[in-house]
């Protein structure tokens, strides 16, 4: 057993650190499957109900979606980066507020522009531009005139669940919430013109799945209200850190009072670091991540 534990290791490429350690991507579904059966995961139900079949896994693992890893208590993890993005202009902020899918059922919430870090993506901001290309038919790139992405108004934080799609493998979300800011007359402004701007109207956009077009409606929501009313992507969840600035911790009321420029701007002027929920007298390091029931990417 400790033989096959080794090959393994070497065959997937792992390194030893102190961080989970990064596995290759197995070079087919077989094998990936023998490499969850070494790490005790069972895949019987995969693929039945909510559970995705391994084929799956792969296919997110060879797109750059997804990765393994391994934390230092040898349990195997598949992490995700979820990136959320602010897309505000005058006051408000871009929601999608419906899907309608090709067999006409709908489905009313309430998100803004949600994207994954691939592997291709050097950076969040990356990810971020090629979701506003993709999902809003957009030409824009990081140098468009009047597109203003502000890193240090970023919220990070790293939860972790307990796997519906995949179960046995724990999913680790290291989540970023940014916003772009478009302004008035600028050429950004001119390039989310089929988006509503500048009359900030409601728009829809579709996309061609294997059954049929998927319809998504949008609207341009005060940033405020979409605060208040749990827009996802606008405040984290409860019970996590707030991070910014890679150090700073910051109070969640005041984030969901104030907003997050406000807020963040606080966190910058004050000289030492906030806990969240946690007074100044009783600076502690961040928890490990949140663990939770179930997952949703």
């Amino acid at each position: 057993m400790a033989k096959a534990c080794l090959s393994l290791f070497g065959l997937f490429g792992l390194q030893s650190s102190k961080k989970p350690q990064v596995v290759r991507c197995p070079p087919n579904e077989q094998a990936l499957a023998d490499f969850l059966e070494q790490h005790e995961v069972d895949t019987s139900s995969w693929g039945d109900g909510k559970a995705k079949p391994v084929a799956s896994l792969l296919r997110e693992l060879n797109e750059g979606s997804c990765s393994l890893r391994i934390d230092q208590a040898k349990k195997l993890q598949r992490w995700v980066e979820p990136v959320f993005v602010q897309i505000t202009y005058n006051g408000k902020v871009l929601v999608e507020r419906m899907k309608v899918f090709p067999n006409g059922s709908q489905r009313v919430h309430a998100t803004v522009l949600a994207e994954k870090k691939w592997r291709d993506d050097a950076t969040t901001v990356d990810a971020a531009i090629r979701g506003m290309r993709e999902e809003l038919r957009v030409e824009i790139s990081k140098e468009t005139e009047g597109l203003v992405h502000a890193p240090l108004e970023n919220i990070c934080f790293v939860e972790s669940m307990d796997s519906a799609s995949y179960p046995g493998v724990a999913a680790i979300y290291d989540t970023t919430f940014m916003r772009f800011n478009i302004q008035p007359g600028s050429m950004a402004e001119r390039a989310f013109s089929a988006c509503g701007l500048p009359a900030c109207k409601p728009f829809e956009t579709v996309e061609q799945k294997v059954e049929g077009p998927l319809h998504l409606c949008w609207e341009w929501l005060e940033f405020h209200e979409a605060l208040r009313s749990g827009v996802r992507g606008m405040v984290p969840p409860r019970d996590v850190e707030l991070k910014a600035d890679g150090k700073h911790y910051l109070d969640r009321s005041s984030y969901e009072s104030a907003g997050l420029r406000d807020c963040l701007s606080k966190a910058r002027e004050d000289s030492h670091q906030v806990q969240l929920n946690v007074g100044p007298e009783r600076l502690q390091p961040p928890p490990p991540p949140v663990t939770k029931t179930t997952d949703s990417l």
